[in-house]
């Protein structure tokens, strides 16, 4: 939730970072519910639906716009994405299209053996060099 809280401050609150690192972003609510509920062996259709729609009335927000793949059309600063090739709640495929998506520098890094999961507890090494190297480049 933290990478489409960033991403959504740049794009609805006018937040102008120098550069920002994305781990883990998924592209829509909606998506993301869909996946966790297919992941637990739960049918997705209509729970998803019902879960983001009244989720969205109590907390006061659509949450059927609540895309983070439209918020990144609005960052313009240099931008680390760090993605793990197994995830099961958001594919290779989303996290490609949300990187286009971006107007700026950017970099994905894919880590091959992590799912959706704290990346730097899979592989220390990749994250530290990635972004030591995307912070040394400022």
């Amino acid at each position: 939730m933290g990478s489409a809280a960033i991403l959504r401050a740049i794009a609805k609150e006018n937040i102008k970072p120098d550069a920002i690192i994305l781990e883990l972003p998924f592209t829509s609510l909606l998506g993301a519910v869909q996946a966790r509920l297919k992941r637990s062996k739960i049918p997705a259709f209509p729970l998803a639906e019902l879960m983001v729609f009244w989720g969205g009335v109590q907390n006061g927000f659509n949450g059927f716009a609540h895309k983070p793949i439209d918020y990144a059309k609005q960052v313009n600063c240099p931008t680390l994405i760090l993605q793990g090739e197994l995830d099961s709640t958001v594919n290779i495929q989303k996290i490609e299209d949300l990187q286009q998506s971006i107007n700026a520098t950017k970099k994905l890094v894919i880590f091959p053996q992590a799912g959706h999961q704290s990346l730097i507890t899979v592989d220390k090494k990749l994250w530290q060099e990635n972004v030591e190297d995307f912070l040394g480049n400022l």
